[in-house]
């Protein structure tokens, strides 16, 4: 299986109709990004929603008097920077390269558009961007749990 192949397998892509995800993808540009390089950083205004096509991508927080911290690490199929498509598109959260990565980027205005446009391809993506930002949050809170930690 190829990595393209195992992309379309990822549980975002997954979750579209057929029609959603050809759309989706009509949308995206490829990036890459070499190891340890930084996607965008926190507080930056957050313009592409990241699908992975090959790599790892840390999601780092700075927490003030105990620094920066990963807070999750996302790979193949996952995707990242939700930010873009929800106002006030500020991203919460650093992305770096933790190894040679390809993203497809989809500009989240694009994307917001589209939405607007098509109401049932608006209701698939938001239903898989909703199910994979819950699945993140729940993780991201044990990550928090853990860096609170005094123990």
């Amino acid at each position: 299986m190829t990595p393209e192949d195992e992309v379309f397998r990822s549980d975002f892509l997954s979750g579209l109709t057929d029609r959603a995800r050809e759309k989706f993808l009509s949308l995206a540009e490829t990036f890459h990004f070499r190891a340890g390089e930084v996607i965008f950083r926190q507080d930056d205004v957050a313009r592409y929603l990241y699908l992975i096509k090959k790599g790892d991508v840390a999601i780092e927080i700075h927490i003030p008097a105990r620094g920066t911290r990963r807070i999750d690490t996302v790979g193949q199929g996952e995707i990242f920077s939700w930010s873009a498509v929800v106002f006030p598109h500020i991203e919460t959260a650093t992305a770096r390269a933790l190894e040679d990565t390809e993203v497809l980027g989809v500009r989240g205005d694009a994307l917001v558009l589209s939405c607007k446009k098509d109401c049932p391809f608006c209701s698939d993506i938001y239903r898989a961007l909703v199910g994979t930002v819950s699945s993140r949050l729940r993780a991201t809170r044990l990550q928090v749990l853990d860096i609170y930690d005094n123990s």
